[in-house]
Order: structure tokens, then C-alpha cells, then sequence
């Protein structure tokens, strides 16, 4: 009886400085932010642009501690953020335009087929979020980069917080 609590107390002291030690935070992945092309002529006429948009969410990223890499084969870019933005004018409100946007968190990899059991390529999202909305053609690209940062808030709070239950 003796050696077993002799025995408990040298693992409980084992123990004692990793249980003491504070939560280490979690490592953020690196990301790569890509979008749509710009060239349809309903962007340029609802004056808005991917390439500002992703410069919103890249900035917003970075203000999490997040590092952007610019690489898409880079294997250390294990995180997508994929922007896509569709805009098309309205015939009866010449100064406004309609625009679609969206951001998606995502990762590629490959997964077992839970029917097949085969390894299959897949994507994985874990947050997406979009807007629809009638915009002056003036400030539409400063309110869709904005509720794109929020997005990217939103979204990395969601991906910090995925194992918690």
C-alpha cells in the first residue's frame, strides 16, 4: 500500500509542471487568399474588383496573426480563402449596381470515401459567408471589403473555436 502511494505521488509530481504550465495557444495555419478573374465587363462597370477585395481580406488576416502566403503550390499553405464577387447593373438605377459576394475558408485533402473506404480528393470548408446587396456603384467596393473583414473575424473565430463542443 505503501509503494503504491509512493508510486502515485512521483507521477502526480511528474505531472505537476505540465499540468501548471497555461494552454499553449493554438498554431494558426498559413493562408492563401485567391479569387475570381476581373475581366467581366460587370465588374468594371459596377466598379468594384477581386484584387481589392482580397487585399481586404489579406490585411484583415494579418491583423489575426495570420501569415499569407502568395505561393498556392506551397505546401505550408494549408488554408484557402477564396473570395468571388459577381456585380450586375441595374437597368433602372443607373448609379447602383446588385453584387454578390462571398468568403470561404477551405483546405483540400485527401479523405476516405465513407462508402467505398477509397481515398478520395475532397474540400473542406469550415466557414462561408455572403452578402447580396443593391449598392451605389461609388462605394461599393469600400462596403464589400468591409463586411469581407468582418467575414474574415467571423470566420477565424469560427476556426479557432471548431473542436470546441
Amino acid at each position: 500500500m505503501r509503494r503504491s502511494i509512493t508510486a502515485a505521488l512521483a507521477i502526480a509530481m511528474s505531472l505537476a509542471p505540465a499540468l501548471a504550465q497555461p494552454a499553449r495557444a493554438e498554431t494558426m495555419p498559413k493562408f492563401y487568399v485567391y479569387g475570381e478573374d476581373d475581366t467581366p465587363s460587370d465588374m468594371r462597370t459596377c466598379k468594384v474588383t477581386h484584387a481589392a477585395a482580397i487585399s481586404a481580406v489579406q490585411s484583415e488576416l494579418r491583423n489575426g496573426g495570420i501569415v499569407i502566403q502568395t505561393d498556392s503550390k506551397d505546401p505550408e499553405a494549408v488554408m484557402d480563402a477564396y473570395v468571388n464577387i459577381t456585380a450586375m447593373p441595374i437597368p433602372s438605377a443607373a448609379a447602383s449596381c446588385t453584387y454578390n459576394f462571398e468568403l470561404n475558408f477551405e483546405s483540400f485533402n485527401e479523405v476516405p470515401n465513407p462508402f467505398t473506404t477509397a481515398s478520395e480528393f475532397t474540400k473542406l470548408t469550415y466557414c462561408s459567408k455572403g452578402s447580396l446587396m443593391v449598392w451605389d456603384k461609388g462605394s461599393a467596393q469600400g462596403a464589400i471589403n468591409s463586411k469581407l473583414r468582418e467575414y474574415v473575424s467571423e470566420c477565424l473565430t469560427k476556426y479557432k473555436g471548431r473542436n470546441s463542443r
